[in-house]
């Protein structure tokens, strides 16, 4: 018993002493097992976002393989129907026929020359092109409207998730103006249109006109672009003064020959005289397309010669600006100003080849055989010598 004592003592103090290491330890222990849950418990986020992302991928796959396997249904020439009730899950291409949807079509829908008529569902885009679309009370379209040249007949009921744009062409007609004078009413698009048509018309006359002038003269092209190289402001003082003293010139010249017996006979020359005038100023233009065009391609227009190529890439950048300003003015009302500016800074542009070109051309055919002895031509690459060997 005298012992007893003691020993409890003892077995108090070791269980005071290493009482908070044990429960430290279990703390601890506690702690790691937290940590390793929370560790695994974002492996598997990861590891689940990952196979969600997978899966993504998959049906996107899956769709861009579907989407490519399937064929667009194309009908020409005749009419279209899809019942009520009914499905397709490729485009619809219709030509020059009336269309009818009260079913489900799983692409888009583009309809040239003809109407439409949709009380179903179109899981994409609709597209018609002179034609009057009518949208009915069950009519659902996932994307957008698009109309040319035709009116848009739309229900209160009829859902379109997308844009609607419309564009009206509508045909010249004759109407009485602000006077009461009867007048023909010609709609912005037709004079767009035609002013389009004109514009692409002009340019791909020059063009022809250029390729042809560099394929049979090319010793002429040559000495217009290098007299063009040599005397840059010359060119541009004698081309400006032409133009403004070219016009009245030839009226004196016609008037004098009129009240002349003699000069009677003369005015028949007239025409041919400025025929000529007018091929040489359409070569004096080949040969600053030309030089524009080897200049892009890199290419040594002095030692090679001037090619076709060549005018076309320089005919593109000379007229390119002018054929974009006059394509948008198609668009809506918004772009017309930006329009405007474009097509004046390629009628600049244009102005300013001309110019150069007239003068060139008057000037080297001035000259003997068109051809400057004085003028400096561009310089040559100095050839490095070969490194002789030892």
């Amino acid at each position: 018993m005298k012992w007893l004592l003691p020993r409890l003592l003892v077995t108090v103090g070791l269980l005071s002493a290493f009482g908070p290491i044990v429960r430290a330890q279990d703390w601890q222990d506690e702690r790691d097992r937290a940590r390793a849950a929370e560790l695994e418990r974002r492996a598997d986020e990861r590891e689940q976002r990952r196979e969600a992302e997978d899966t993504r991928r998959e049906e996107r796959r899956q769709q861009r393989e579907g989407r490519r396997r399937t064929k667009a249904h194309i009908v020409i020439g005749r009419d279209y129907v899809l019942p009520a009730g009914s499905s397709v899950d490729e485009s619809i291409l219709v030509v020059g026929g009336t269309t009818t949807i009260e079913g489900h079509v799983g692409d888009d829908v583009a309809v040239f020359g003809g109407n439409v008529s949709i009380n179903g569902e179109i899981q994409d885009d609709l597209f018609v092109a002179g034609g009057h679309v009518r949208l009915g009370p069950k009519a659902v379209i996932h994307g957008d409207v698009t109309t040319f040249g035709g009116g848009l007949e739309r229900d209160a009921a009829a859902r379109v998730d997308g844009d609607v744009n419309t564009a009206h062409l509508g045909w010249p007609r004759w109407a009485p103006d602000d006077w009461g004078f009867p007048s023909l009413n010609i709609g912005r698009y037709w004079w767009s249109g035609a002013a389009l048509a004109f514009t692409v018309g002009r340019f791909f006359l020059i063009l022809f006109l250029s390729i042809l002038a560099v394929m049979a003269a090319p010793r002429l092209i040559h000495n217009i672009a290098a007299r063009l190289v040599s005397a840059p402001g010359v060119s541009a003082l004698v081309g400006f003064g032409i133009e403004i003293f070219s016009a009245p010139a030839i009226a004196i010249v016609v008037i004098a020959l009129i009240i002349t017996i003699v000069g009677i006979v003369l005015l028949a020359a007239i025409p041919f005289f400025i025929a000529a005038f007018a091929l040489l100023w359409i070569a004096g233009y080949a040969a600053v397309a030309a030089l524009l065009g080897a200049r892009l391609r890199g290419a040594d227009w002095y030692v090679h010669g001037l090619r076709p190529v060549d005018v076309v890439l320089g005919s593109f950048m000379l007229s390119g600006v002018t054929l974009f300003g006059q394509f948008l003015t198609l668009g809506p009302e918004w772009m017309l100003p930006f329009a405007a500016m474009m097509k004046g800074t390629g009628w600049f542009v244009e102005y300013v080849a001309w110019t150069f070109a007239l003068g060139a051309a008057v000037t080297a055919w001035m000259q003997r055989n068109g051809w400057d002895g004085n003028m400096v031509p561009p310089p040559l690459p100095t050839p490095t010598p070969a490194p002789s060997a030892m």
